[in-house]
Order: C-alpha cells, then structure tokens, then sequence
C-alpha cells in the first residue's frame, strides 16, 4: 500500500516539486523506488536514518 500512496501523493504535485518518504524495510523501499522510476520520476536520494534501524528516507522530484 505505500507504493500507492507515494504515487497519489506524486499525482497531486506539480513538475519539479520534491517529496522526501520515510519507509520502513528493504522490500518496501524497492517497490516504491522501482515504482518512482518506472513512473519517470527522479530519486535525488535514497538513504538509511542513522539513528533507527530498517528505516530509509527517499528523496524524489517529480517530473
């Protein structure tokens, strides 16, 4: 379900606004960078939060 909410969210912003999600595990932060990608959305950065465990922060910018 977080791939669709990324991408709703996505849908209501315009070209060139940036969205940072925070997802939690490996699997889920796949699917929601696949699915940004394949969409042509761009990840400006994709990194683990230092002080949790399994948790990552995704930068993208919308088209």
């Amino acid at each position: 379900m977080t791939t669709v909410y990324v991408r709703a969210k996505l849908d209501a912003m315009t070209s060139g606004q940036e969205l940072d999600v925070w997802l939690y595990g490996t699997e889920t932060r796949k699917n929601v960078r696949a699915s940004v990608q394949a969409l042509g959305h761009t990840i400006l950065a994709d990194s683990p939060v230092s002080d949790r465990a399994d948790l990552y922060c995704l930068s993208i910018k919308r088209r």
